[in-house]
């Protein structure tokens, strides 16, 4: 539980799935062994990253591509600029900009 709760940076209700237990026995389990429960909406590096796939894959899909940060580079090779992209993926100048400094 440990381990996959504070070490694996899951949620509650994450790491009870795993287990294979209820949410409520989760919380009681945790509480029993003296481990804090994270408040929810408490960012984690696991959200973000996860946050960071779902909107990549979410671009790539409307504009029909399979790796958005490979899209964005051979657009912006071709001559594309910047606002063109943004406008294209529905994202933000500085998200176009994060891309295709990978």
């Amino acid at each position: 539980m440990r381990a996959l709760y504070l070490d694996g940076d899951q949620s509650p209700e994450a790491t009870a799935r795993r287990l294979g237990i209820g949410s409520t026995r989760m919380r009681r389990l945790l509480d029993t062994a003296g481990i804090a429960v994270r408040g929810s909406g408490t960012n984690s590096a696991a959200g973000r990253r996860a946050r960071v796939a779902l909107n990549d894959l979410a671009a790539a899909e409307r504009v029909g591509a399979q790796d958005i940060t490979a899209w964005l580079k051979a657009r912006r090779a071709a001559g594309a600029k910047l606002a063109e992209l943004a406008a294209s993926t529905g994202r933000s100048g500085p998200w176009v900009t994060a891309r295709l400094r990978r």
